[in-house]
């Protein structure tokens, strides 16, 4: 099928003055062509046939010769095309940092078709708001200029990354790149919304006071992970505990991920942690903490900067493995004000060193507590507590046995049974029940967790909420409200599933699915016997 190209003003155009704009012209594309296009902006294939199931190995053929017509449209055409049909791409809008862009996404895909596709794309700026610095290969300055001014004068994603899928032990060439990456970066800094920097070495990592805080007005969301830390010797050299110093200007920061040396390094400047601390909204997430042989920087220092930043609404230890045990033998824990906390892969004596050595200034809503060792605490109070992937060595009765809220998440730890269900119906020495403020239980691939367990709860804590009027005190007990449980390791009768429905106002029950074998993660379909010739032209 050819596309036509009507232009119905073609002879009055002729015939006007030349002072008059010729009449616009309007492109009828046949549907088949349009969806052609569509499957390509998303996938990065094109098929010949549109209509064909497009996972087939007999409809994927070479791109089209650029011959073809689709490819001698005019560029302001193609690039309305464009805008029409990237939104519809899966990886065009990112929903979060956890899902960073694919580099390998639109619009990427589209400009290693041909040259007239790729100056279509190069022509409209909103399509390069996201630039991806890969610091594993050599970057002209040349070629960081160009990506960072295609964008021309709107706002700017940079993440500043290693390719995907490579692995070393060691890169020498990697902080120079970051370096002149930096320095291309640093003109375009004021435009900047998010700066990510996901590295090999942290000492690959720039000043966060030097070099990407002259000013940064709009940026957000800073996040500068390393794989690898530094060596001792960066990191003493670095850290003087007498001075507790904030970057310049970014006061619409919101989302800051840290490592260990990029925070010592940025105590070397004056007031910094003041300045931070007059920033709302705050997330901090720090991140890949050691330390190292002989290395001054200690868990209580952590904490005590922390005290100086102000009020976090969320505050995340990832990887922290700082020397603790000055923290559980302090008598006089730092005021800290954090809203919501997230601890993963953290171990025992950190977990104990954290609450041991802080206090709390505000109600702490959540605490979230993934792949760690659970330590000892006296008493904790958090409206939502989340226990996720704990390993079956960790004692999770005693942890939750000093726990109250309203909020129990219990996913995938392999050592909750019975036994954490019947705590909950036990009476504390004061005649109240463990948790006595629960009222929502989530269960997520707990199959050791029995029926009879889980009614028994709802049993008990309905029957004593009964004894009570809920109008005359605000502690009162309450009886359990919802209850959800996730890969269920048997199916529910139609009699207890009665019963839960008609004593909980919300409940959700599921089994685990089977599973059906083995199914690849990548390929949809088999394409191996598939040519290779034939992505010679893509």
């Amino acid at each position: 099928m050819q596309m036509g190209i009507c232009n119905e003003n073609a002879k009055a155009s002729s015939s006007q003055s030349p002072s008059r704009a010729p009449a616009p012209t309007r492109v009828c594309l046949p549907p088949v062509c349009m969806k052609r296009y569509h499957h390509f902006i998303q996938t990065g294939i094109l098929h010949e046939n549109a209509n064909a199931n497009p996972h087939s190995p007999r409809t994927l053929s070479r791109a089209p010769a650029p011959t073809r017509a689709c490819l001698r449209l005019p560029l302001e055409i193609l690039a309305n095309i464009f805008r029409e049909v990237a939104p519809s791409s899966p990886f065009y809008n990112t929903p979060s940092l956890d899902d960073p862009p694919n580099p390998g996404a639109f619009p990427y895909s589209i400009v290693r078709v041909c040259k007239s596709w790729r100056n279509a794309a190069y022509s409209v700026p909103e399509f390069f708001t996201r630039v991806f610095i890969f610091v594993d290969v050599d970057n002209s300055p040349h070629e960081l200029e160009t990506k960072l001014c295609r964008s021309r004068t709107l706002d700017l994603s940079v993440y500043i990354v290693r390719k995907p899928h490579t692995s070393v032990l060691a890169d020498p060439l990697e902080h120079p790149r970051v370096c002149a990456a930096m320095k291309a970066l640093v003109p375009h800094i004021e435009r900047c919304e998010v700066v990510s920097f996901e590295v090999l070495h942290s000492w690959s990592l720039p000043s966060v006071t030097d070099d990407l805080f002259r000013q940064a007005p709009k940026l957000h969301t800073l996040t500068m992970k390393s794989l690898l830390v530094a060596p001792t010797w960066t990191l003493r050299a670095h850290f003087n505990p007498e001075k507790w110093r904030i970057p310049a200007r970014c006061s619409n920061m919101r989302d800051t991920t840290l490592t260990c040396h990029t925070i010592v390094d940025a105590l070397r400047t004056p007031f910094w942690t003041k300045k931070f601390s007059k920033l709302n909204r705050k997330t901090l997430s720090v991140a890949h903490c050691t330390t190292l042989d002989d290395c001054t920087f200690t868990l209580c220092d952590l904490l005590r900067t922390f005290s100086h930043m102000g009020h976090f609404a969320v505050l995340e230890l990832l990887g922290v493995d700082l020397a603790f045990q000055s923290c559980i033998d302090c008598n006089d824990p730092v005021r800290v004000s954090y809203q919501n906390l997230n601890f993963e892969g953290l171990s025992r004596g950190v977990l104990e060193g954290f609450f041991a050595g802080t206090e709390n200034q505000t109600d702490l809503c959540s605490l979230y507590i993934a792949r760690c060792q659970l330590g000892r605490i006296d008493y904790l109070a958090a409206w939502v507590l989340g226990l996720q992937d704990i390993d079956s060595g960790e004692d999770v009765v005693s942890f939750v046995r000093h726990w109250n809220g309203f909020e129990l998440r219990l996913e995938r730890c392999e050592g909750v049974n019975d036994d954490c269900i019947e705590l909950l119906t036990q009476m504390r020495p004061c005649g109240t029940f463990f948790a006595k403020t629960l009222r929502k239980l989530i269960i997520v691939s707990c199959p050791s967790i029995s029926v009879q367990a889980l009614k028994t709860l709802v049993t008990l804590r309905k029957e004593e909420a009964a004894k009570y009027d809920p109008l005359q005190a605000s502690d009162n007990p309450l009886p359990m409200h919802q209850l959800e449980v996730t890969g269920a390791r048997e199916q529910l009768s139609e009699e207890d599933l009665k019963w839960f429905a008609e004593n909980l106002e919300a409940f959700h029950w599921q089994v685990a699915k089977a599973s059906k074998g083995f199914a690849s993660p990548i390929l949809s379909g088999d394409y191996s016997d598939l040519p290779l010739s034939d992505f010679e032209s893509l």
